[in-house]
């Protein structure tokens, strides 16, 4: 179990796989995918987006650390028509991080999947 505290591990969480899932998204409003809690990781194992339009469209993903700022993780990837993006490198997200995606115009379906990481503080 991993844990994030500087006075050692308390050895107790709980570690559980999640997904997350939407339709028709598109450029307004950003979709959240993971809107973190305290004391929690979170691992993206991966994130599919598929294009449902009938030409070529692009999308960010964007990282939110503690509700200030934000930082492009993926900017404006390329899904050709009726085509899909898949994410498989690993992404972690800690706390109340969030983690946002939107696309460039067209709809699109994304699916993530996620670890989650919950641990007790010691």
């Amino acid at each position: 179990m991993a844990n994030p505290s500087t006075t050692g591990p308390s050895g107790a969480g709980t570690e559980v796989l999640r997904r997350f899932h939407a339709t028709n998204v598109d450029d307004d409003p950003e979709v959240t995918l993971i809107d973190g809690d305290a004391d929690h990781i979170y691992t993206i194992v991966s994130l599919f987006v598929g294009n449902r339009g009938g030409t070529e469209t692009d999308f960010y993903l964007r990282f939110y650390p503690e509700g200030t700022g934000s930082y492009l993780i993926l900017v404006r990837p390329t899904i050709p028509a009726a085509g899909i993006f898949v994410l498989n490198d690993k992404i972690s997200i800690t706390g109340v991080d969030e983690l946002r995606m939107a696309t460039g115009g067209q709809n699109c379906d994304v699916y993530c999947t996620y670890i989650d990481q919950q641990f007790a503080a010691p």
